[in-house]
């Protein structure tokens, strides 16, 4: 071991360190920040006993490294170990993505800040019998004091290191080659050998590789639109027809006849999903020079006449000049007349002139004005003249038409386009192009993640062996410190995720405080080990979600920094976490550090009265006339504190007393503390806010926050009084906050100095902080120690991937029973002219050229990876896991103390787990906060669990399909669902299925729930249906019902999608289909099995269940459900297992009467 690490240090002078920057770093870092200044900021952060010398630093290090306990060489590449031709060194053999790591004891660990480990990434080159080290990058983490069971771990030793000690230098560069060259890749992941080559990583690759060549070759079709209108236009979800715009093509592209597109605009950063028809027999090409000559011609016309009137106004300007300068003259005359003049003609003669001298100059001042107006004018008619010939330069090989495009919406916010003029050209118009530009930034951010993934560009060493063997993770037992209240599993949850080596894993069912879990781990790295965490999952939600409960946990604690990459509210509009509110989180969490609770006493007697000099005198004891105690008012103390509350003497407040009755004492006093209330707070107000600009300054001085464990010593709150003083203030802060420039200055220092400690972005996302012209890239310039992707069941392969790079460990958290990933990719349907079928045409016109394999084409027109995009990571490891339920020694762990719901809703829910994760009531569960809500359909009203079968139309709404005369009605009562309404001549909103019978059911529901439950709020309900197209039928129901006030027609409505991650006291979920579907063709009722293999996957059953806390209602056909024998699928450890879940549910509501015909309901 010893001679191992001293050949390191005797290397010292050829490690490299100012050009070893590999190309993933040279694409980041340009040539504005050397490698070298990372390593010193490393090492700065990190080692105890820093000296700033970045060789001295290495050296110390190195010698601290010569004292490992356990050291390991790994190789990270995935693909290609060694290459002939270094990027670093022509004709050089490299040797790449080499980490060394050292792990140490409790005693050296002390020299490091919070950390055990020292990860050395770094590559050898060998050329002419020398080889060199090249430092990529050096990490410090927390890992197991243990030696990696897996074989390919090279365990250094004495012996494995004599060929690089030897005297013979060429001796040494071919013991080096044959030792380095038989380094195992430490796994398999990305060939066919994994273990875990379910995940179809080699496959993924290359996918992502060809469909960002794919999108290259896409984007040649975009062109250009302008908006050829007279007014401002705006565009929001609803259509708008029949518009004229402006479409600008390259001379050898085809005019577009029809497309769905995205409009996409960089200065709004907006898409726009618009459809759009061009029909060539009504185009009318648009000849651009034209229309540029003319506008030329008459900016020159425009400059003649403006030129013709400068000339007047000048001569005309002269002219008042010399009349201005005569009078002028003549006053200063009549100023050297002698006294014995008339006085009294000569002053009326000056009063005279100089009224005319002032209406002079005024017509010199308006002139003045005219002048300088027509002289911009015509320079900016000149600079457009300027513009218009380089317009016309640059349109020389562009074709123009007027088009009629046939609808127009955003899907995504209101936006505005502007009227054409000409001038537009230059900086272009609206970007369009069937392209998803959206689309195509995100899989080429995974087309480099997964390339980075196989060159070995990732943070953690042991990550490709943690996700091809999970079971190969090994955690040390580390000490969970956190002021976060946890119940026995999630505390051991947490600790497993602190100590693990690579990747854990957090199972958390609803209400059973996985994001209670997740915070506490936060606020360990945060506050204990003072590293930076990254919050990552496929939606903003769910991030929002995650940093809510985390600011409300820590509000009082200002070292809390957060940071999301987009600026995108919560459901309930509170909490936005981005650069612009980062001071005002930080001036509420001191608020909270001083004054955790508010008083809401409205008396300014009591505010007087709890001060703690005074504390032993009533306050009428001390003002009052018939009860004063002389003695007190000789107490200097008391004098001076009076004084300085009201600004008068004691002495004279008695003796204005004297004559008043006591109610006029206590108004007067009342008054007068009024008065000076308003008068300390102010001066409180200034002094605080002088105080937090101190610290706001020293920040901009030192690398931390300061510590505010003393925070209460720096305000210097003298009495009780100051502190109620100061609860006041902190209401006043967060009712009047406004942005301002210490906004600015605050985030400004806290991304410089790199303060934000919380970071939030999705999982496609940029990965990057940026604040104006400031940007910091995660992986290299904002190291992430811990990073949680919450929700994970969600995410795709390629999203995890993409994240888990960046981070030293992480923790994959979320429910595998909830919903699973969706790419955006689908399978090819009938007549489907979708990206899907855009990419597979690709890759057949690619099979040719021999760029694409035939075996890799067979993979894509087999449509294989659809299925490999969605194999659902998250799942496929927990199930492989071998579980030890209570074991620190296994990376997961599965939370089953649910708070969320009463045992009814528990006992559903329950189905879709297995027998060891079955979630279990909570020893200290309140079931009292549970209300008991109200269906009275005729019995067992206050049951939680409600089915209201749809199977049969009732009577009410029978006879309204009977009178609409629309459709053929055979005389059955069988319900039915749809893809037109009953009433045709209202327009079809979607291609999916909806129900008007479910929707008048739930709207039914809802007046019953109101009626019966006068306390009920619009947000305790939730409406969940199962297709986009029921949600909208069922919003649009509610929004013409007169029998609602408008606050109910603000009832959350959405799919299971979008419910997920969200609960309500009272759901109503919607199944939509039943027995008989009225066609969009036919127009009549057509009796057939349906299809409802969308009902089979569990995991979209359980999310619907799950989002009740108090009261679930089951709306659908449910005789049709039981006759059809819905199954389901339900993975397990031991293969799957087929459920029934609607017999099981309809049966066990069914024994408690909670189950109502609706049909039957008078």
């Amino acid at each position: 071991m010893k001679q191992e690490i001293n050949f390191i240090v005797d290397l010292k002078s050829t490690v490299d360190t100012g050009n070893a920057i590999t190309s993933q770093g040279k694409s980041v870092l340009g040539n504005e920040i050397k490698l070298n200044e990372l390593l010193a900021k490393t090492l700065e952060q990190n080692l105890v006993n820093y000296n700033n010398n970045l060789t001295n630093d290495l050296t110390y290090l190195f010698n601290l490294i010569n004292k490992a306990q356990i050291v390991e060489l790994l190789n990270t590449h995935l693909e290609h170990f060694f290459i002939n031709n270094s990027s670093i060194e022509k004709n050089a053999i490299a040797f790449k993505s080499l980490v060394l790591v050292c792990k140490f004891d409790e005693e050296i660990s002390k020299e490091f800040k919070n950390s055990n480990s020292v990860l050395l990434n770094f590559e050898v080159l060998l050329k002419n019998n020398e080889y060199k080290f090249f430092i990529k990058r050096i990490d410090f983490m927390d890992l197991p004091l243990e030696k990696t069971s897996n074989l390919k771990v090279k365990k250094i030793d004495t012996d494995m290191w004599k060929f690089l000690v030897t005297t013979n230098q060429e001796s040494s560069t071919k013991g080096a080659l044959q030792f380095l060259s038989g380094l195992e890749m430490l796994s398999n992941i990305f060939n066919d050998q994994s273990q875990n080559d379910k995940l179809k990583l080699r496959q993924l690759k290359r996918f992502t590789i060809d469909f960002r060549n794919y999108n290259k070759e896409k984007k040649s079709d975009e062109f250009f639109l302008y908006y050829f209108g007279d007014k401002s236009l705006k565009i929001d979800k609803d259509p708008v027809k029949d518009l004229i715009f402006l479409l600008e093509l390259e001379s050898s592209q085809q005019l577009p006849k029809k497309h769905t597109v995205i409009y996409s605009y960089d200065k709004t950063d907006v898409d726009i999903k618009v459809d759009f028809e061009v029909q060539s027999e009504k185009n009318k090409l648009i000849k651009i020079d034209n229309l540029i000559d003319e506008e030329v011609f008459n900016c020159e016309t425009s400059i003649n006449i403006e030129s013709g009137l400068v000339y007047n106004k000048t001569s005309e300007k002269e002219e008042l000049e010399n009349n201005y300068n005569k009078k002028q003259n003549e006053l200063n005359s009549l100023f050297d007349k002698v006294e014995n003049d008339d006085q009294e003609n000569i002053e009326s003669k000056q009063t005279s002139l100089i009224k005319e001298i002032k209406e002079f100059a005024q017509k010199l001042v308006l002139l003045n004005k005219e002048i300088s107006k027509l002289e911009s004018n015509i320079k900016n008619l000149k600079n457009k003249i300027e513009n218009l010939k380089e317009i016309k330069d640059k349109a020389k090989d562009k074709i123009f038409f007027e088009v009629k495009l046939k609808s127009l919406r955003s899907d995504r916010k209101a936006v505005v386009f502007e009227p054409f003029n000409l001038t537009m050209l230059k900086d272009k118009g609206w970007n369009a192009s069937s392209f998803d530009k959206g689309l195509s930034i995100k899989y080429n951010r995974y087309a480099a993640a997964m390339s980075n993934f196989a060159a070995g560009n990732y943070k953690n060493p042991y990550l490709s062996l943690a996700i091809e063997n999970p079971n190969s993770i090994t955690n040390s037992n580390i000490e969970l410190k956190s002021t976060i209240k946890l119940n026995a599993k999630q505390k051991l949850a947490a600790q497993k995720a602190l100590g693990s080596s690579s990747i854990s894993y957090l199972q958390g069912p609803p209400g059973t405080g996985k994001t209670q879990t997740i915070c506490a781990v936060i606020d360990h790295v945060v506050n204990n080990d003072e590293k930076n965490v990254l919050i990552t999952s496929s939606t903003n939600e769910a991030i929002n979600n995650a940093f809510d409960r985390l600011k409300e946990l820590t509000k009082d604690n200002p070292n809390m920094i957060f940071y999301k990459t987009i600026k995108k509210e919560n459901e309930n509009g509170n909490n936005i976490f981005d650069n612009t509110t980062m001071y005002k989180h930080f001036v509420s969490a001191i608020f909270e550090n001083l004054c955790p609770e508010v008083d809401d006493k409205s008396e300014i007697l009591s505010l007087f009265n709890e001060l703690e000099e005074l504390n032993d005198v009533e306050i009428d004891e001390l003002m009052f006339k018939n009860f004063i105690k002389k003695e007190n008012l000789k107490d200097k103390l008391v004098q001076e504190k009076y004084f300085y509350l009201t600004g008068e003497s004691l002495d004279s407040f008695m003796k204005k007393a004297v004559a008043f009755s006591k109610e006029e004492q206590e108004e007067f006093l009342m008054s007068k503390f009024e008065r000076a209330f308003i008068n300390y707070q102010d001066k409180m107000e200034n002094e605080f806010d002088n105080k937090i600009k101190r610290i706001i300054s020293s920040l901009s001085d030192n690398n931390n926050i300061v510590d505010f464990k003393s925070l209460k010593a720096k305000f210097n709150f003298t009495s009780s009084n100051e502190v109620e003083m100061f609860k006041n203030l902190k209401l006043n802060f967060k009712k009047n906050y406004e942005y301002s420039d210490i906004d600015i200055n605050f985030a400004n220092i806290a991304l410089k100095k790199e303060l934000i400690n919380v970071i939030g972005l999705t999982t496609s996302a940029s990965q990057e902080i940026r604040y104006g012209d400031i940007s910091k890239q995660l992986f290299i310039e904002y190291p992430i120690y811990f990073e949680i992707v919450d929700e994970v069941s969600k995410s795709t392969t390629l999203e995890i991937i993409n994240t888990m790079l960046l981070a030293n460990k992480v923790m994959l958290a979320g429910d595998y029973r909830q919903l699973p990933p969706h790419a955006e990719l689908e399978k090819i349907k009938d007549n489907d002219k979708g990206i899907t079928k855009e990419f597979i045409d690709y890759v057949l016109r690619h099979k040719s050229d021999n760029t694409i394999p035939s075996y890799v084409v067979e993979y894509y027109i087999n449509q294989k990876f659809i299925d490999d995009l969605n194999v659902p990571f998250f799942k496929k490891h927990a199930l492989e896991i071998n579980v030890s339920p209570n074991s620190i020694n296994t990376s997961y762990t599965a939370l089953t103390d649910s708070y969320r719901f009463v045992n009814e809703i528990r006992e559903l829910v329950n189905i879709s787990y297995c027998d060891n994760e079955k979630l279990e009531c909570p020893q200290d569960f309140d079931s009292s906060k549970f209300k008991k809500v109200i269906l009275d359909f005729g019995f067992n009203s206050d049951y939680p669990v409600n089915i209201v079968d749809t199977s049969m139309m009732d009577g009410m709404f029978y006879d309204y399909v009977k009178k609409t005369n629309q459709v053929i009605c055979d005389g059955q009562q069988t319900s039915f669902d749809q893809k037109m309404f009953i009433d045709s001549s209202r327009e079809i909103i979607s291609n999916s299925r909806f129900n008007e019978y479910n929707a008048y059911a739930v709207l039914k529901i809802l007046k019953n729930l109101i009626k019966n439950n006068p306390n009920l709020k619009p947000e305790e309900i939730g409406i969940i249906a199962m297709t986009r197209s029921q949600a909208n039928v069922i919003q649009q129901y509610l929004n013409i019902e007169n029998t609602f006030d408008d606050k109910w027609k603000t009832v959350k409505i959405d799919t299971v999608d979008n419910f997920q991650g969200r609960e309500k006291e009272i759901i109503i979920v919607d199944t939509v289909r039943a027995k008989r579907n009225l066609d969009s063709n036919k127009e009549f009722l057509k009796d057939e099995s349906r299809d409802l293999s969308h009902y089979k996957k569990i995991e979209r059953l359980n999310v619907a269940i799950s989002r009740a806390k108090n009261k679930l209602i089951l709306v659908g056909a449910f005789e049709n459900h039981l006759n059809e024998e819905v199954k389901s699928v339900l993975d397990t450890r031991n293969g799957e297992e087929i459920i029934s879940p609607f017999e099981i549910w309809y049966k066990k509501i069914e024994s408690q009467l909670g189950v109502f015909k609706l049909w039957e309901v008078k």
